[in-house]
């Protein structure tokens, strides 16, 4: 046997890694974030801190259905401008200190913004979702 030979892999010992459909460019780490540039893999109970610069302190990934994923958000801007779908938004100011909170879905296809960050479901299907969010 030569040694060229020798140092080949068995075609029997090798598996095909199986491929669970498109994966994020920044896999599951959410603090990749934190600029509002990012791509990654989400679930239900996930949490993505942002730069206040943005106006948006948290998202909080609210669940993952079959069509849509819910998003929860935590600002401190005192008047977001939120776009998507299922949107709704409140807010209060305190001595000068202001919150707000709001919620939106987002699907294939129905991107979302909130203040200068636009927010993208790139894929979905089952209890897999990559959310994609770009600073405008």
């Amino acid at each position: 046997m030569s040694a060229q030979t020798q140092n080949q892999p068995d075609a029997k010992t090798q598996t095909p890694t199986p491929t669970a459909g498109p994966q994020a460019a920044d896999g599951s780490n959410l603090a990749s974030c934190k600029d509002a540039d990012c791509e990654v893999e989400i679930q239900a109970g996930d949490r993505l801190m942002i730069d206040e610069r943005f106006g948006v302190q948290r998202l909080t990934v609210s669940n993952l259905r079959p069509d849509e994923v819910g998003i929860t958000l935590l600002g401190s801007s005192g008047g977001l401008r939120v776009e998507g779908m299922n949107v709704s938004t409140s807010g209060n100011c305190v001595n000068g200190r202001c919150r707000d909170e709001g919620k939106l879905s987002l699907a294939p296809g129905k991107p979302g913004r909130i203040n200068d960050m636009r927010l993208e479901l790139t894929h979905l299907s089952g209890d897999r979702a990559i959310l994609r969010l770009t600073p405008k």
